[in-house]
């Protein structure tokens, strides 16, 4: 048996994540970002956060968009690693001024960075239009004249049924409806976000439809709906709405280094065939504390496929240092071993994900920090079989032979 356990850090300490949400008059959402899809589906996670605002996933989601994020029409002007103090809060008077425009894409930074962005999107969506539709039309279904007070204004106590947005017991509303009415208002019916992350969120105060409120963003913009009259917008359609008093995170946090990890530990037994130094894998079980989860299976899938890597990186993904190396051009999977279901020990493969610590715990950036307690685990697992302390990887049955015979 061998055990490994890591904490791992994800962020950069200068994210900037942008992303919009688009209800179309249909009732159709579409979910921008500037994130890439690597495989760790980023695109299903956020397609599927912005329900617990909108009631329901996004139609359809853009990765990789980058043009149109100028609609917030931002720049910056330094490095946000070595800046001081003192520049960060004169350039921070501009309102269009933000540390770092536009981020890279990793696979860590889509359920922490980008769902910031996203969920914001969608939350402004619901706050400045879907209820302020679904509140006009509870009134004129359920109250006549002026005198009757509505007692539905509480935005807080609306939520989502299966037949659409509800308060307090009156019928539901389905999204096409509130999407109809906000579109022929000329209400907001789409909501572009940037943030920036230095350890900590920027905040700043938007003004929006008269209420002023602060959200954990730098910079917003909107869209209205086909009934807009006389709106001033930008080549994207957008009307930026200028921020107030945004408060960025010191730059001493670029001391910090890093403040956001993940917790992952693994467990490995294993069997070792003295004669041929074969390592079979019996059976393993991982614990991953990812916070609040916003795709289960997918995460599920990170674990397994961390595992995959892990058990490649420990015990078969080898190639020669020197010329006949992979330079050479003659090497593929026919000769260079990678992980099978067969190595991995599948019918034994467990795990266990811890719960949020709150309600508030925000999903974590999980990423590699699946494979790598794995490596350790089963290195040591070889020590307690063999006696055997190996020092580089990939432990491969004739290194196993060879150390048995000396």
């Amino acid at each position: 048996m061998g055990f490994g356990i890591v904490s791992k850090d994800y962020g950069t300490g200068a994210a900037a994540p942008s992303s919009s949400v688009e209800l179309t008059p249909e009732g159709k959402i579409i979910v921008k970002t500037c994130s890439v899809e690597m495989g760790t589906g980023i695109d299903t996670s956020q397609g599927a956060l912005v329900s617990k605002y909108l009631g329901a996933a996004a139609d359809e989601v853009q990765m990789a968009v980058t043009e149109e994020f100028d609609a917030m029409e931002l720049f910056a002007t330094d490095n946000p690693y070595i800046t001081s103090q003192e520049r960060q809060e004169e350039m921070a008077k501009n309102p269009r001024w933000t540390p770092v425009v536009s981020m890279s894409t990793a696979a860590s930074m889509s359920s922490f960075y980008q769902a910031q962005t996203t969920e914001n999107a969608a939350r402004i969506l619901f706050e400045h239009a879907l209820f302020p539709a679904a509140v006009e039309i509870w009134k004129t279904r359920y109250f006549n004249g002026e005198l009757a007070t509505p007692d539905f204004v509480d935005i807080s106590e609306a939520h989502w049924s299966k037949d659409g947005l509800t308060i307090k017991g009156y019928p539901p509303i389905d999204l096409a409806t509130l999407a109809k009415k906000a579109h022929l208002d000329g209400g907001i019916t789409a909501v572009m976000t940037h943030a920036f992350n230095r350890w900590a969120w920027a905040t700043a105060e938007f003004e929006v439809n008269g209420v002023t409120k602060r959200y954990p963003l730098d910079a917003i913009a909107v869209k209205r709906g086909i009934g807009a009259r006389n709106v001033a917008t930008n080549r994207f359609g957008y009307q930026v709405i200028e921020r107030k008093n945004v408060d960025y995170p010191s730059t001493q946090l670029n001391n910090a280094m890093v403040t956001y990890y993940a917790p992952c530990a693994t467990l490995a037994e294993i069997s070792v065939e003295k004669a041929s130094g074969k390592v079979e894998i019996l059976s393993t079980h991982t614990w991953l504390e990812p916070g609040t989860v916003l795709v289960e299976p997918l995460v599920e899938g990170q674990i397994e496929g961390g595992l995959t890597m892990g058990v490649g990186h420990a015990l078969y993904e080898y190639l020669p240092s020197d010329e006949n190396g992979a330079g050479n051009g003659t090497w593929n999977l026919n000769r260079y071993q990678v992980p099978l279901a067969k190595h991995n020990g599948v019918w034994n493969l467990t795990h266990t994900m811890l719960p949020p610590l709150s309600e508030s715990d925000p999903a974590k950036g999980i990423a590699e920090v699946v494979m790598i307690p794995v490596v350790p685990a089963l290195i040591e697992a070889i020590y307690q079989a063999t006696n055997i302390r190996f020092y580089r990887t990939p432990v491969r049955a004739q290194d196993i032979v060879e150390a048995m015979k000396s």
